[in-house]
């Protein structure tokens, strides 16, 4: 668990993600992927989110974006504008983790947008 700026306790343990970052990361050294393998990997982001959504109650309307980003700059400690921010070794860890860790997920979104309705 880490503790957030604001005091509060986060459930998601963003240790393993960076590990799994690192470790993809080195599995890569010298290898990159392909824009379309990228983009793969972003859409099944975007279809973890869409999924943990639906499962938490929460309506959507196509804004995964947002989320996407809000996500990997809350997992990476850093600003990220767009997902060609992360390294490859990055993108592959966040979605190994989202597409495998449904639950953790689930509460993330719970507790990023739960009082909303709609995202």
């Amino acid at each position: 668990m880490i503790e957030l700026a604001i005091g509060r306790r986060e459930s998601m343990n963003y240790q393993k993600i960076r590990d799994d970052a690192q470790t993809e990361a080195n599995t890569y050294d010298g290898i990159y992927l392909v824009s379309g393998r990228r983009g793969a990997l972003i859409g099944g982001v975007t279809s973890a989110i869409r999924g943990a959504a639906a499962a938490a109650g929460i309506e959507y309307r196509g804004q995964f974006r947002e989320a996407r980003l809000r996500l990997a700059s809350e997992v990476y400690g850093r600003r990220i504008t767009s997902y060609n921010d992360l390294t490859d070794g990055e993108i592959v860890a966040i979605n190994k983790w989202v597409t495998t860790r449904g639950l953790e997920l689930k509460t993330w979104l719970i507790e990023r947008y739960g009082q909303q309705t709609k995202f």
